[in-house]
């Protein structure tokens, strides 16, 4: 025995380091630098999702406060348009019952000049029926004054004759 305890060698020692390096080299081009190569490429492409992820929700977050803004303005919008609309439909009405106002007072207006022209044409003929009454009466009353002396003239000359 050569003075080393346990019989190890320094040869045997070297050995297993070298073995040891190799293994060490051998794993690690062939198991940890793709491993880690692969690990490094998942991390980066989660993280691209994550930044995707984050634009996408703020971009949402934008779009959904734009569609906010849209509908309140919409909501104006509409209430603007109610109130134009009900302002519409008032100066309609209101200018229907001023043309029916004034169709009825035309209509009145003509009503009360086709009266006064009905009651000239009647007071006309009235007038002139009156007339016509008037000569018949008087003409009557002369035929019976003439009459009447006549008859009166007979009676004297009858009662002289008698």
């Amino acid at each position: 025995m050569s003075g080393v305890p346990l019989n190890i060698s320094l040869t045997q020692i070297l050995l297993h380091l070298l073995n040891f390096a190799i293994l060490f080299l051998v794993l690690y081009f062939l198991i940890y630098r793709p491993v880690k190569a692969y690990m490094e490429k998942r991390e980066a492409a989660y993280a691209g999702e994550r930044s995707e992820t984050n634009e996408a929700l703020k971009a949402a977050e934008e779009s959904r406060e734009e569609h906010k803004k849209r509908l309140k303005n919409a909501e104006a919008e509409i209430r603007a348009m109610k109130e134009k609309a009900r302002a519409d439909s008032e100066a309609q009405r209101l200018t229907r019952v001023n043309e029916a106002r004034e169709e009825a007072s035309g209509i009145l207006t003509k009503a009360k000049e086709e009266a006064e022209l009905e009651r000239a044409r009647i007071l006309s003929e009235a007038e002139g029926d009156i007339a016509g009454l008037a000569a018949e009466a008087a003409g009557k009353l002369a035929f019976n004054a003439s009459a009447s002396e006549a008859f009166d003239s007979f009676l004297d000359a009858a009662e002289r004759e008698a």
